[in-house]
Order: structure tokens, then sequence, then C-alpha cells
């Protein structure tokens, strides 16, 4: 497992992952993964492999919105966002998925505003009505965004430790981080003498009575969060993928990097925590209008969409439809379903769409829905101007061909947007879980799968290709497997290294399709861990990971491992422990088990046993721990 168990606040959970060898474990096994090149794309896939998303949106409430946005464009632009991944919660039929958000506010602090909740067509409403209740506040002293990643980071462990996903999987983690301004803590002078949330704890002996003792708070909290194992870095660790979001208009480009950073781990000059260990993105609006574009951009990304290139600006037509006032796109069979969101302007219109035969349809507010040749359509208003649109395709044959959304309002020469997303439900998946065993050869099959029983044939016309990696967990290095193609189905063979230390492996598929049209859809790959066990002489280890639950204050974790003896008498010792996420500066933990370090225990062949270990704290602390246990196995049989 490469995920961690998160702890409840107040706790300490601790997950032991095994590094399972016959040899020592080299410094390279234990290497930190390189950097994600795509982490939306990545957390895509995660949603795919889990069937689980927790996302947290937490908004800046800083008095500053007041005159950034004083029409809380901010709300319709995260309803645009909630709709996308309620489209999310809809679309897999084959393969279900759940998406639970939470809504949460900051300035001073870390606020949850509401309980986690399922995020479905039924319960879109809700949401947005929650969504207007905390994203309209603007009455924050400070813009603290220390104190918010360090809450948000702790809620979401504390989620995660209750929700699992397919084969009881962590769930798929993500941050929006919504602001319209730089750090900020205003001194507690004047009428803001008595205000709170001074002390800080990242600066608790520094008074925030002067404006010079503010300056050095916002240092203090810029070190607590992008110091090399700080507050970014533990979420990062956490596998939380942070999507920054910023009304960017007013912010300086200094104080935009270290926004960026903070979400990227580096920008221009700046950077923030270890960089290799980044997992997000940063997507900065200028403008109200580009701001709905960019929180739906996230959301739909990490729903699987991939961005239909051009230009998203139109002008409005007057009236009735005109060329200048809208898109095309072309529909392939590959397509399961096209989104639009569509921004009028500053007037009451409609949406116009022309499908490839002709017919049309007129969308408004009152007039939200409507059917085409091959497609059903669904519009969602958030405002008389702002609506996201889905076109499903129910007939891959019928829809095939050129569509047209055009905007159009009583009275034209107002500037629009479209913003286009087409997705596919295909998808390319292991047939079988295949027996891996070190230093053995492995075969495996994939296969195509979507809604239907015609998933291969909808591949017709577009150009596609299917590949299949192995990786180790604890290096992220990836190992190219050669697929042979037969009749819709790839297979291939893998010889396991026989020096191949990680108990497990991750099997990432990936499927790429080009349309006729020239339209790259963002790779689908679909990640599957798979056991990699050691020859059938040597003594096996379970499970791969131990999750040792929480601790209250001081105490000690407790599990136990268990061994089975291979065909041939063998033996099991343990090598040094390492940490990867520990939230202290110092080290309060103490490894303990009978079987100690340097010692080998004896393994009769077919036989069991339980070998206890425990983490015992010196300290208290509140959040994750992540430790690495090699496990060294040796069989008679070398």
């Amino acid at each position: 497992m490469n995920r961690l168990w998160r702890s409840v606040v107040g706790l300490i959970a601790l997950v032991v992952v095994l590094v399972i060898s016959t040899v020592s474990p080299s410094a390279s096994s234990l290497a930190a993964p390189a950097k994600n090149q795509d982490p939306i794309g990545d957390l895509a896939s995660c949603v795919r492999s889990t069937g689980v998303l927790e996302a947290l949106f937490l908004f800046d409430t800083s008095g500053s919105l007041v005159d950034t946005d004083p029409k809380n464009r901010r709300i319709v632009a995260a309803n645009a966002a909630l709709t996308a991944l309620a489209d999310l919660a809809g679309s897999g039929k084959s393969s279900p998925i759940s998406v639970d958000v939470r809504l949460a506010q900051f300035s001073v602090d870390y606020v949850p505003a509401a309980e986690w909740q399922s995020l479905n067509e039924n319960s879109l409403a809700s949401v947005r009505e929650s969504v207007a209740n905390v994203a309209a506040r603007n009455d924050g002293i400070d813009t603290d965004f220390t104190n918010a990643l360090s809450g948000a980071r702790n809620d979401l462990a504390e989620r995660s430790s209750r929700v699992r996903g397919n084969d009881g999987e962590p769930p798929c983690q993500a941050l929006f981080l919504f602001t319209d301004g730089k750090f900020d803590v205003e001194a507690r002078v004047g009428r803001l003498a008595n205000a709170p949330g001074t002390p800080k704890a990242y600066a608790p002996d520094i008074p925030a009575n002067s404006r010079e003792n503010a300056l050095q708070i916002i240092d203090a909290g810029k070190d607590a969060l992008c110091r090399v194992g700080g507050i970014a870095d533990a979420a990062r660790i956490d596998d939380v993928t942070v999507i920054a979001i910023a009304l960017s208009g007013k912010i300086s480009d200094e104080d935009q990097q270290f926004l960026a950073s903070v979400a990227t781990g580096t920008s221009g000059a700046t950077s923030c925590g270890d960089p290799a260990k980044a997992r997000g993105a940063y997507f900065a609006a200028g403008d109200l209008g580009a701001l709905i574009s960019a929180f739906n951009n996230a959301a739909s990304s990490i729903a699987g969409g991939t961005l239909v290139p051009g230009s998203e600006t139109v002008t409005v037509c007057g009236g009735q439809s005109c060329p200048e006032g809208g898109r095309t796109f072309t529909v392939s069979a590959a397509m399961s379903r096209v989104t639009a969101l569509v921004d009028i302007g500053r007037a009451e219109g409609s949406v116009f769409l022309r499908a490839p035969d002709g017919t049309t349809a007129s969308l408004t507010s009152e007039r939200a829905d409507a059917r085409l040749t091959g497609a059903v359509i669904t519009s969602r208003w958030f405002d008389s101007a702002v609506s996201s649109v889905n076109i499903q395709f129910t007939d891959h044959e019928s829809s095939l061909g050129e569509w047209t959304v055009t905007l159009v309002a009583p009275v034209g020469g107002a500037t629009g947007r479209i913003q286009l997303f087409a997705y596919t439900d295909l998808s390319a998946q292991l047939a079988s879980d295949p027996d891996l065993r070190s230093g053995q050869q492995s075969a495996f099959t994939v296969r195509i799968i979507g809604d239907g029983s015609d998933a291969v044939r909808r591949l017709a016309g577009s150009k596609s290709v299917v590949s299949i990696s192995a990786s180790d967990p604890s290096t992220k290095q990836p190992i190219t497997i050669p697929l042979t193609a037969n009749a819709g189905t790839w297979s291939g063979t893998w010889l396991v290294p026989k020096d191949w230390t990680a108990s497990e492996t991750v099997l990432s598929t990936r499927l790429e399709i080009v349309t006729s049209a020239g339209l790259a859809f963002e790779p689908v790959i679909t990640r599957t861990p798979v056991k990699v066990q050691k020859p059938a002489s040597y003594p096996q280890v379970s499970p791969s990971s131990l999750r040792l639950g929480t601790v209250d204050g001081k105490g000690q974790a407790k599990g136990s491992i268990t061994v089975t003896g291979g065909t041939q008498p063998g033996c099991i010792a343990f090598g040094d422990v390492t940490y990867s996420a520990v939230p202290s500066s110092s080290q309060p933990l103490t490894f303990e088990s009978p079987l100690k370090p340097g010692d080998c225990l004896a393994i009769a062949p077919r036989s069991t046993q339980e070998i206890p270990v425990s983490f015992k704290l010196s300290k208290s602390m509140n959040g994750p721990v992540r430790a690495t246990l090699p496990v060294i196995v040796s069989s008679d049989a070398d």
C-alpha cells in the first residue's frame, strides 16, 4: 500500500509498509517518488481505481472579497465545480463512483462549515444551498494559509480513517482552496485590539500588537507551511491533491508564486516544501468570468474530462443563432458525453444546440432539458446567465458528427464563454489479477470495457494505444511491459525481478485515444495494486502493510505480522525502521518486537507464526505516521 492510515484530531495513527526482500533493501529502494507531472490526471486515475473521491472545498472569507467579488460570483464558480463532480458520481454505470464533499472556510483559522455529505444528482441542490451560505462570507480578518492547510489536512486525515474504497484502499482526496489575496495577518491594534485569532500556534511567542510583529508572524507561518517536512509536505505525503484557485486580479506576482508553490511545490523562484513530493495544481483567474472557468476546469479534469481545444470566448448573438456566438465539436463513437459550461455574460439568455442531423434545441433556465438525435441534454443553471450543459450520448452511431453550441440573448454583443469537455467511458482493464512472484514469469490479459457491450467496436475510426506498466510503490518508477493485440484483447508476460523488494506492485493499464477529428483524450489510466510474493520455497509474509489504528496521547500502537512457511525451511529477519511521515520535528516513536534486528527467526515448512510488533510513543502528537519496516526472508533452497 502506498497510502497512509490517517489520524483523527488529537490522536496519532500509524501505518507500517513492509518491504519484503531476500537481501537488505538498498537506499534506492526507499527513495522518495519522483515529482508527479500530471497531478490532476493522477487524481482522476485514483478515483477510477478506488471508486471514491473525498473533496474538501475551503473558502477564503477575508474582508477584501467585498471589493474583489461584490456579486459573489465565486458561489457560481464553486457550483460549477460541484456539478462536474456530481456528474462524475453518476457516470460510472459499470464501476460506480462515490463522491463526498465538505465545505469549510478560513480567515484566522480553519473552520468546518458543513458535515461531509454524499454528492450526486439528488443531493446537488442542498449542497449548492450550503455553498451559498459559506462562500458568501466576507468578514474575515486574516488570510492565514498555514492554519487553513493544517486544519484541512487533519480534517481529510480523519475522514480517510473512516472511508474505504475498492479492495479496502484509502479514498482519493482533493482540497479545493479558493482565495483572493496573499498571506496576511492583521495587527491587533485599534478596533482590532480584542480580535480573536492570536497568538498563532506556529508563533506562540510573538504578540500581534504591531504591524512589525504581524509581519514576523507571517514569516513564521510561511516557514511552518513550507519548510521541508512542514505542513505542505505532510499533506502531500497524505496523498492530498491541493488545487489552489486564486482570483488573481489584485494579487502581486510574488504572492501568486507563493500560492502556486503551496500547491505545486515550486513557482518561479519560490518553493514550498519538497517539490519532489508535490501533487497539486494552481489556477489563476484574472477576472470573475475566468474564475468560473477555472473552477470548472479543475473539477471536470478530475472527473476524467478532456478540455476541447479552442478559444472559449465568443460574442453573444442577438435574438437568434449566429456563427460568432458558437463553438463546434465533433462527436466520435468513443465519446460518452460532452459538457459545456456557458456564460452568456451580462444578460439573461439561452443556449442553442444543433445536432449533426440538423435538429435543434434551445435551453433556458425555464426549459432546462431536451432530447436530440442520439443524445439526452440536461442543463443546470446557476443564475440567469451561467449554466452547465450535459450532453449524454445514448446512441453512439446516430450522434456521430459535428455539433454546435451557441449563446443567444435578446440584445447581442456581450462577451460570453463556452468551455467544452469531452468524456469517454472506455478504459483498459486487467481481465483478472495475475499471480506475481519474484523471479518468476507471470501472464495476464487486458481488455477494453465501457458502459455497453460494444466497447472495442467503439474504438473504430479512432487511433488507440493500450499499454501496461508495473511500478515499485517505494520508488514509483514504471516498468513497461510489452503487449500483443489479439481480437480485441491484449496479452503480455512479466518476469518479476528476483531481487524485487516491495510486497506489492501497482499494475497501471493505459488507454490512449485520438479521434478521427484529432481530439486527443487525456489518457485513461487504471491502477490495480497486486501482491508480489516470493517463490513457493520462501516464507510468505502478510499483510503488505499494517494499519495500527489510533493512539490517544502517549501509548502504544500494536499489531502483528503473519509468516507462513514455504516448501523449504527458511527464516525471517527485520531491518531498521525508517519514517517518512511524522508530525513532529523530533522522533518520539520506538519500534518494539520479540524479533530483534539482526536475528533470523526459523520458519518451518508450511507452518504459521504471528510476530507481534508495536510502536511506543514517548510524547503526544497529532497526525498520521508512516513507517517502512524492511522484512528479509531466506530459504534453504538458495
